[in-house]
Order: structure tokens, then C-alpha cells, then sequence
């Protein structure tokens, strides 16, 4: 989901509540100089992290974070907000009964700072991967060359040496190291058309072993689908007649006209 984040040059916040601020860290180190600090950002609650990226809350009450530091762990941050007991929440750890909770000023505080921060961010200059109605991101875990392909319901092949279909375009496309690239077709209702997507990868040169992650993301919203897979041998220009199948995304329009998307 990263990935598809920067490809696009979307900003990011995150909030992420106790143990989630381990691996929300994580996920700052790497997208954040895909992006530029400026366009990323985190919001801690509760941080059980030793560390944090951006700021936080952390009630004196909550017996869960600061019992980290009688165990030893004394590199969590310091308390920096007193709050009251509640017996609704006997911890004072829980994000939808203490800090989050509608009578305490845990949650007027909050609101203030991830407003704050969303005010602060800034889009990223450059821009890159367009937004669709669905998109397809690629990315593999290291040197080589993947290519990203579409077939359109028009029967239509969108890949490299033909990156402009009438309704989806490859318009990020990388020879080497990982990736990205990235596929979208139109959210113009006079552009989109009904059918099956079929999407697949090849492996045009030096990937051999290498992991492929395809994202499937909608603009519907909902859950992204994500698949990965081996990128088969090397297959240069002759795979790209018969990729790896990866997914097929199923775009069709009710009788009020709306379209929606699904894969599997």
C-alpha cells in the first residue's frame, strides 16, 4: 500500500496506537524518503516504541506503557498528559476508553494534533502515478527487470512497448531495482468500460528468484488486493506475448449507471 501511496505522490499521516508504533515507525523509515518528510507524518498514542517519527500522546494513567519502564525498558517516551482513573477502562491503555473516549481531554488533544499535522503536509512536487477508478502497482525485491501488463476488455495489451490503452495507461515504468510500476485506468464514466482487466507480469531481464507484489487498489475504497509471486525465468521481449497471470479485475455498471470493481 506504501508504495502505491508514493507512486502516486499522495501525502500520508498515520495514527498508530501502543505496539502498532513499532511497525508505524517502520513504515515512515521507508516511505519517507520516497516522498520528503514534508509530505509524510506520524501521530503516536500510547507509543511503545523506544523511538517516535512525529508527535505523541502518552496518559500517566496507562499502566500498560509506563510498566514497560519497571521492567526495564526505559527508552519508551516520558508521560506527557495527566488524565483522571476511570473504571471504565481499569488500564488507561485502551484507545476507545481512555484516549480516544468522548469525555476526556485525551481526545480534544489528539484532534488538535493530527489536525495540525494535516495542515503541515505539504504534495510531493513531482508527480507520477495518475489516481484511477482501479489501479495495479508492482514492485519485487531487487535488481532485475519486471514488467507490469494489462489487457483491457477492448482487447487492448498495455505494457511497455504500448503504454496507452483507451481506457488504462502504464504511466510508471522502471527497468531496474524493485520498481515501481504502475497502471491505472480512467475514472472518466465515457472512458471506462465494462468487462474483465486481466493483469500479469513478466520477467523481462536479470530477476530471476526475485518476489513480485502486485496491489490492486480502488477508488471505491474498500480492502486492496494484494498477491505475490515468484516472477518466473527470464523471458525478455517473448514473455511479454503470454505473461504470468496474476489477477483479474472485474469492472461492471449497475443499472443507475455507477461502476464498481472487484478481483480475487
Amino acid at each position: 500500500m506504501l508504495d502505491t501511496l508514493a507512486v502516486e505522490r499522495r501525502k500520508i499521516l498515520r495514527v498508530a496506537h501502543s505496539q502498532g508504533n513499532l511497525f508505524v515507525n517502520q513504515a515512515y523509515d521507508y516511505v519517507a524518503p520516497k516522498l520528503g518528510k514534508s509530505s509524510v507524518a506520524v501521530v503516536h498514542i500510547a507509543p511503545a516504541s523506544p523511538t517516535v517519527r512525529g508527535d505523541y500522546v502518552l496518559a500517566d494513567i496507562d499502566t500498560v506503557i509506563n510498566s514497560l519502564r519497571m521492567q526495564g525498558f526505559t527508552s519508551v517516551p516520558p508521560v506527557n498528559m495527566n488524565l483522571a482513573f476511570s473504571s471504565a477502562d481499569i488500564s488507561g491503555h485502551t484507545l476507545a476508553n481512555t484516549y480516544l473516549h468522548e469525555l476526556r481531554a485525551s481526545l480534544v488533544v489528539i484532534k488538535s494534533i493530527i489536525t495540525a499535522t494535516l495542515e503541515e503536509l505539504s504534495s510531493p512536487q513531482d508527480e507520477k502515478g495518475h489516481r484511477g477508478f482501479f489501479t495495479a502497482t508492482l514492485t519485487w525485491d531487487g535488481e532485475g527487470d519486471v514488467d507490469l501488463h494489462a489487457l483491457e476488455p477492448n482487447g487492448t495489451h498495455v505494457f511497455y512497448a504500448h503504454k496507452r490503452g483507451p481506457v488504462g495507461e502504464l504511466d510508471v515504468d522502471h527497468t531496474s531495482a524493485s520498481g515501481p510500476e504502475h497502471d491505472y485506468a480512467s475514472c472518466d464514466p465515457n472512458v471506462l468500460e465494462e468487462g474483465v482487466y486481466r493483469i500479469g507480469i513478466n520477467n523481462y531481464a536479470r530477476a530471476n528468484g526475485r518476489i513480485a507484489t502486485v496491489q490492486i487498489d480502488f477508488a471505491q475504497g474498500g480492502q486492496p488486493l494484494i498477491k505475490a509471486l515468484d516472477v518466473g525465468g527470464e523471458r525478455s521481449d517473448q514473455g511479454a506475448a503470454s505473461p504470468i497471470p496474476v489477477t483479474e479485475v472485474s469492472v461492471q455498471k449497475d443499472d443507475d449507471g455507477r461502476f464498481s470493481a472487484t478481483a480475487e
